[in-house]
């Protein structure tokens, strides 16, 4: 039995399906993003000709695979509009994160607390994205909320990770002065980030217009597994705005309605924060029942076991 994943985009396919012709196995195809779709979806492929020909060809190595996996509800979606047909030979598999290292814990917490003395975070009420800085993320856009928010001293943006756009995102900080409320930080030892994700009030989970569908922003599952509240910008009816939604751990405005995304920070700041508090451990509630690992795991293990019958 051949396994691949979708990368390199095209090419992780591709390989499965020579392997399967060459060894006459069977081929699973994990698709953890659409691409050319995802290229296409932020302009970074804009030749028709090498754009049609790049889904005709993925496209093959879906119709030839065994079975596919997806990452995501929404991406069936797409999987079946490309195959141009309903198809049995899928199953939606989320990706996760390790539930039992990341878990809830509070800022005074010595792991945490001495990451927040660390970066001199003390005392602030503080808006994290922890995760590539990279083109599908419309983070260069949504830099500019920072200014609107000046006057509340205790915010603080916190932007951990590297990425295409970081060195954009950080000029227009310096540009517009908001160094004092604004922080960068290169992506954190693993070790870490069971703490950096608790040393946030509020976390942005956020995707480009047009990603539905074609991707899952995975880190939704490390967010929901610290008990955090989410600050959704996604597009409705796209697999993060699902969890967010069935979980009740957030809100969720659309993409590039960057006054939308000013208006619901602001209403989530001036919550409660208690509520708060408690408005991000459903989403961890949510994740044991739902999105476990070992549900995950073994879902892959019945699969595996039915395609050797």
């Amino acid at each position: 039995m051949i396994y691949t994943i979708s990368q390199p985009p095209i090419l992780g396919g591709l390989i499965g399906s020579i392997g399967k012709a060459l060894k006459r196995s069977k081929h699973i195809y994990n698709i953890q993003d659409f691409n050319p779709e995802q290229a296409e979806s932020i302009g970074f492929m804009k030749n028709r000709f090498l754009f049609a020909a790049a889904r005709w060809l993925d496209t093959l190595n879906c119709r030839y695979a065994d079975h596919i996996i997806t990452v995501g509800q929404d991406m069936k979606e797409t999987l079946i509009g490309r195959l141009r047909r309903e198809t049995n030979h899928y199953s939606v598999i989320n990706n996760w994160t390790n539930e039992q290292d990341i878990i809830p814990l509070p800022k005074d917490h010595p792991g945490v607390a001495a990451l927040i003395r660390r970066h001199g975070w003390e005392g602030k009420f503080i808006v994290m994205y922890s995760g590539n800085l990279g083109l599908y993320y419309d983070l260069e856009n949504l830099i500019a909320i920072t200014p609107a928010f000046r006057h509340c001293k205790d915010l603080l943006f916190v932007f951990i990770g590297d990425g295409a756009v970081k060195k954009r995102m950080v000029d227009y900080v310096q540009k517009n002065g908001m160094e004092e409320q604004v922080r960068f930080l290169p992506f954190l030892p693993k070790e870490e980030l069971k703490h950096s994700l608790n040393a946030a009030d509020l976390h942005l989970v956020v995707n480009q217009k047009g990603i539905k569908g074609v991707s899952v922003p995975s880190k939704i599952y490390g967010v929901m597994a610290a008990g955090k509240p989410i600050l959704g910008v996604l597009e409705q009816g796209s697999e993060a705005e699902r969890l967010i939604h069935e979980s009740g751990c957030g809100v969720v405005v659309e993409p590039q309605d960057y006054e939308a995304v000013k208006r619901r920070l602001g209403e989530l700041y001036r919550t409660d924060r208690d509520r708060l508090r408690l408005l991000g451990l459903q989403g961890r509630s949510y994740l044991e029942k739902h999105l476990r690992r070992d549900i995950s795991l073994e879902k892959y293990r019945n699969l595996l076991l039915s395609l050797q019958k």
